[in-house]
């Protein structure tokens, strides 16, 4: 996982040396505007545009459920940090959706 950029080849035609430049630009566009980490498998941590349309970060416990979040209220677009009680999912708490 992770961003990987493909070198061009020094005998690549000009077509095939802008689409995979453009490739690149793609991969780094994507790359800058959501962040996950993982663990054993499931989200972690979560950096960016979130799927609540929202920027900031979710984290998750060890059962995989959203239970910390850093960002903007998705309702409002106000700063908050919201932590729920274990089992609950942080997002539904906010009233957004993931």
């Amino acid at each position: 996982m992770g961003l990987q950029i493909t070198p061009i080849s020094s005998t690549a035609s000009l077509p095939t040396a802008i689409n995979t430049l453009n490739e690149i630009i793609r991969s780094l566009a994507a790359e800058a505007q959501t962040k996950t980490i993982y663990q054993s498998g499931s989200a972690a941590i979560v950096n960016g545009k979130l799927s609540t349309g929202t920027y900031g970060d979710i984290i998750y416990d060890s059962n995989g459920i959203p239970r910390i979040y850093i960002g903007q209220k998705p309702d409002t677009g106000e700063p908050i940090i919201a932590i729920t009680k274990s089992g609950k999912n942080v997002i539904t708490a906010l009233g957004g959706s993931e």
